[in-house]
């Protein structure tokens, strides 16, 4: 599993640099931010904040950061009334190709599960950008499947809610994986007794 996991970050991260990029390589975002919608992208790194200073994210703010290997929140960073942060690890594009008319960044999908940890069930939200093949499935860490949570089907765009209720799912740690198109997006998830 863990060869697996190198070898799909290496090819992704090849997959990054087979393009040509014209966005900064390292990016560094500081600053208080109270209202609009702004994207951030680089073609390896974003820092948030900038090594010694903060970024505060409140009021109507809606900060998109794109890498193509890594998104560094440290120390310093606040998102709070009201203010929204996404980060996303996607290869290096034209930046004019991420913004929509309505909402800044266009992400394929977004994924929110709650509670987590959770006891006796748990609420896989989904919302679907456009028309795409979807699944999540519920593994272990070993990768061995537990649940198959929504098989293999064509969403269209929209939100979409899933539970999982299953009282057979002993303590422990696992994974939820949704599948779609050509990505796969992993969290963890925690059930406690």
């Amino acid at each position: 599993m863990k060869y697996l996991i190198i070898l799909w970050l290496c090819c992704c991260h090849w997959i990054a640099n087979a393009q040509t990029c014209t966005q900064p390589t390292n990016v560094n975002v500081d600053g208080s931010i109270s209202s609009g919608s702004t994207v951030y992208q680089a073609d390896q790194t974003i820092n948030a904040p900038a090594p010694s200073a903060s970024l505060v994210i409140t009021g109507t703010a809606d900060l998109q950061f794109v890498a193509g290997t890594q998104i560094t929140l440290g120390p310093g960073t606040e998102v709070g009334g009201g203010g929204k942060l996404h980060a996303y690890i996607a290869p290096c594009t034209n930046k004019n190709d991420l913004l929509s008319t309505t909402s800044g960044f266009a992400p394929k999908s977004s994924l929110v599960i709650y509670p987590n940890p959770f006891n006796n069930s748990v609420t896989i939200d989904l919302q679907v950008a456009v028309e795409q093949s979807v699944s999540i499935t519920l593994t272990d860490v070993f990768g061995k499947t537990v649940s198959a949570v929504l098989p293999t089907q064509t969403l269209s765009a929209g939100s979409y809610s899933y539970q999982i209720t299953d009282a057979d799912i002993a303590a422990g740690v696992y994974l939820v994986q949704v599948s779609r198109d050509n990505t796969l997006e992993v969290k963890r998830l925690v059930k406690v007794d």
